[in-house]
């Protein structure tokens, strides 16, 4: 469906801003049911601490 098409592309949007050729490397946690809103982690990334206001 559209609704999972908007998704994927989000996702693969996610990974190129880290760098990523393809969104392997993005595990989502969440996904909220008639939005975009979701939690996901990058895989490829080996740092402990989230560096939150770089992602602001």
């Amino acid at each position: 469906s559209n609704d999972v098409s908007v998704r994927i592309g989000l996702v693969k949007k996610i990974a190129r801003a880290f760098g990523d050729r393809n969104a392997r490397n993005v595990m989502v946690v969440e996904m909220f049911p008639g939005s975009l809103i979701l939690g996901w982690f990058n895989l490829s990334l080996v740092k402990s601490d989230c560096p939150m206001e770089k992602l602001r």
